[in-house]
């Protein structure tokens, strides 16, 4: 059974944009090797970073760069928000995601608990 791995946007970014640590985790994705649990609230989170003026990328780059997101992910539906410390409440989607899609882990940059 594949490992179940939330990522959180910036190791997304970080995935789809560069070719680092980040990026191999997308490629185990692809061969199956890690299942990647998503929600829609990380997937929009994701659109509006992707649009910022610093990465420079066009509407039909960032359409390319999701479907390969929704590729690899399993949408989870979040239906219970859980109340555990983390450091920055705008990293709940994250821990919300993770609890509601039974992860094993999450992938981040951040300290969040």
């Amino acid at each position: 059974m594949a490992l179940r791995a939330v990522l959180d946007t910036n190791v997304w970014v970080s995935a789809l944009l560069w070719r680092g640590n980040p990026h191999k985790i997308l490629l185990r994705a692809l061969d199956g090797d890690i299942k990647v649990i998503t929600s829609t609230d990380i997937l929009d989170e994701l659109e509006r970073v992707l649009r910022l003026d610093k990465f420079n990328l066009d509407g039909e780059e960032i359409k390319g760069l999701l479907k390969v997101v929704y590729g690899v992910s399993e949408i989870v539906k979040i239906s219970e928000s859980f109340d555990i410390e983390i450091k920055d409440e705008e990293d709940r989607i994250i821990t919300d995601c993770a609890l509601n899609g039974d992860a094993d882990l999450i992938v981040t940059g951040d300290k969040i608990c």
